[in-house]
């Protein structure tokens, strides 16, 4: 008789906040990445809302890596404070794109992050650049 152990699962770890009062984050200090078709996102800085930064259109791997190291300089030099990402899937996105992004949060260094979901207008941005 033979036995054997398969691979043991591994998973992210993802730590959720307690309950409690709802935080306030400024626009000026958030990167919004609303990721979308084809393996592309759109990142600004800002909220879908009201971007204050033009939308860019970026791909994943050394694309997105550089795209959020520039942009937490930016953010860093303008206000002095640490950056806050908001990731947002669109319906057309792959479940890797997401994974991807949370891999990049995690290789430049990003502490504060949210996986929220997207909004109308995050939805009109991606479509504006032919990303939805």
């Amino acid at each position: 008789m033979l036995t054997t152990t398969l691979q043991k699962v591994r998973s992210l770890p993802l730590v959720m906040p307690a309950p409690g009062p709802d935080g306030f984050v400024a626009a000026s200090t958030t990167m919004t990445i609303c990721l979308g078709k084809n393996n592309q996102a759109v990142y600004f800085v800002g909220m879908p809302q009201k971007p204050l930064t033009s939308p860019k259109m970026v791909a994943y791997g050394d694309g997105m890596q550089q795209a959020i190291i520039q942009t937490a300089k930016q953010i860093t030099a303008t206000t002095g404070k640490n950056m806050f990402v908001i990731i947002s899937p669109s319906d057309h996105s792959k479940y890797k794109n997401l994974v991807s992004t949370l891999d990049e949060m995690n290789i430049t260094g990003v502490a504060s992050y949210a996986i929220a979901p997207i909004s109308q207008e995050g939805i009109t941005l991606l479509k504006q650049k032919e990303a939805y």
